[in-house]
């Protein structure tokens, strides 16, 4: 976590915007430990149409590793995953980056997160939440104490109107 966070946080993103989107990446790959660390390959999810440690759809996953080329990276490698996951956040999620930095705790920073991984509900909820929970507690920040309970609080506006972007955004979602 301490790695995603400081990768996330030198590109740019504030404290908020890296634990949300380590988070994410935490739901998505467990930070690149899913199957023996072979998730920084190509087609290594979702049915083989998943790649790469934000598990990247095909027109994604070649839109950003011909980013990280250009750039002199090696696409393979951890850090210039990260690389390509705040390039892609920036390039594409300039809205769900502004509704993390609206959120009062880790519950509505996770929820805000939500279209950068394109699902709204499902088994990685959980993963995520845990994932940009121990993202902040790895940087010592102490955002969102204490916890906030787990009901089915109304979103912020600028946070549904981030999670109403999910079927309107530039890329669409992971599935």
């Amino acid at each position: 976590m301490p790695d995603a966070m400081h990768a996330l946080m030198s590109c740019g993103l504030t404290v908020k915007q890296a634990a949300g989107l380590t988070g994410e990446l935490n739901a998505e790959s467990k930070l690149g430990a899913l199957n023996g660390g072979r998730v920084f390959g190509y087609g290594t999810g979702d049915g083989s149409l998943a790649s790469g440690i934000a598990q990247w759809h095909p027109d994604r996953w070649h839109e950003m590793t011909n980013w990280a080329v250009s750039q002199k990276l090696d696409p393979r490698k951890l850090s210039t995953q990260y690389k390509m996951v705040c390039e892609e956040a920036k390039l594409h999620y300039g809205h769900v980056l502004q509704a993390m930095e609206h959120a009062q705790n880790v519950v509505e920073l996770e929820r805000a997160a939500q279209p950068y991984e394109g699902n709204k509900s499902g088994p990685g909820r959980a993963a995520a939440l845990l994932g940009a929970r121990k993202a902040l507690k790895a940087v010592g920040s102490n955002f969102g104490s204490p916890r906030p309970k787990l009901g089915k609080p109304s979103p912020k506006p600028e946070i549904s109107k981030a999670l109403d972007s999910v079927s309107n955004s530039h890329h669409g979602g992971r599935s």
